[in-house]
């Protein structure tokens, strides 16, 4: 229940935006994007509740329309298995980063850089 009374912070510098909804559960975050996308598109998107599933909404991601998703879970807490085809099938996400590897999420962690290196994030142009 506590969960629900996070802070939220949408992040910008520049023409960058990150979201971050900390622990914000699924069925309320849905009414930040539904009937209307109150945030809009984001750079990156902290993943709610460290990734597990009871904090993913796919019409939030869907509507961030995200580059890169972090899930800042830890090594027992976090990445849920449901979570990761979500993830992988938001339109234009080009990677997903971890915080740390977790047993419960794909079978070796994920340490990838931004498909684009030469990606600015102040001018979020390639």
């Amino acid at each position: 229940m506590e969960d629900n009374l996070s802070v939220g912070l949408l992040i910008t510098f520049g023409k960058f935006r990150m979201l971050d909804l900390a622990d914000l559960e699924a069925h309320h975050s849905h009414e930040l994007v539904c009937p209307n996308n109150l945030i809009g598109a984001v750079d990156v998107y902290h993943v709610n509740v460290h990734g597990q599933f009871k904090g993913i909404a796919p019409e939030l991601i869907g509507a961030l329309h995200p580059r890169v998703a972090i899930m800042g879970n830890g090594a027992t807490k976090g990445a849920d298995p449901l979570t990761w085809p979500i993830l992988r099938a938001t339109p234009g996400l080009e990677d997903i980063w971890q915080d740390h590897y977790s047993p419960t999420g794909p079978k070796a962690p994920i340490r990838r850089t931004i498909s684009s290196p030469t990606w600015n994030p102040t001018t979020g142009t390639s």
